[in-house]
C-alpha cells in the first residue's frame, strides 16, 4: 500500500518526485447524503489541458466495477498551484461520485477489505499511463473508511 504523498498542495510541491503517482484521491459527502464523491487531486511536472481516462475501477474481493470508462476532462490551467516546475491541481469538474453501501453490498460493520483502485489515464497528447492505488476498507455502520481516502 505504501506511503501517500502530502494532501496539502504546498507540501506536495515541495516533496517534488518523490512519490511516484499524480493521482490521489479523496471523497466528499454532504451531510445526510449517502453519496460520496470522487475529488482527484492531481500533481505533474507541466500543466495539461485535458484529462482522457480510458478506464478507472475497483477490485475487491474478486468483483470489478468500472467507474468510468472513455471520459475526458477539461483542466483549466489557470486553476493549477505551482512551484519549483511543478503544478498541482484539486478537483476537475463532476469527476465521479460513487454510494459506496450499493457498491460493497453485504459488508457489515467492522469488516476489513482491500480495495485495488486502477485508472488508466493520459494527459493531452502524451502516452497512456496506468496508475494503480492499493486501500485497506473497513465499513462502518452506513460508511466505509479507508486513511488514506479521506473515507
Amino acid at each position: 500500500m505504501g506511503e501517500q504523498p502530502p494532501s496539502s498542495a504546498s507540501k506536495r510541491l515541495i516533496a517534488g518526485d518523490e512519490y511516484p503517482q499524480n493521482f490521489t484521491f479523496f471523497f466528499s459527502q454532504a451531510g445526510n447524503s449517502f453519496t460520496a464523491y470522487f475529488v482527484p487531486t492531481i500533481f505533474v511536472d507541466k500543466p495539461y489541458n485535458t484529462l482522457f481516462v480510458k478506464e478507472m475501477k475497483f477490485e475487491w474481493e474478486s468483483k470489478t466495477e468500472i467507474l468510468l470508462k472513455d471520459t475526458s476532462f477539461n483542466m483549466p490551467v489557470n486553476s493549477y498551484i505551482s512551484q519549483n516546475d511543478w503544478y498541482w491541481v484539486c478537483g476537475i469538474g463532476d469527476f465521479y461520485s460513487v454510494k459506496f453501501e450499493k457498491l460493497f453490498k453485504g459488508k457489515k460493520p467492522g469488516d476489513e477489505f482491500i480495495v485495488k483502485l486502477t485508472l488508466v489515464y493520459s494527459f493531452d497528447d502524451e502516452p497512456e499511463k496506468i496508475q494503480v492505488l492499493e486501500y485497506e476498507v473497513t465499513a462502518l455502520k452506513n460508511e466505509y473508511t479507508s486513511i488514506f481516502m479521506g473515507w
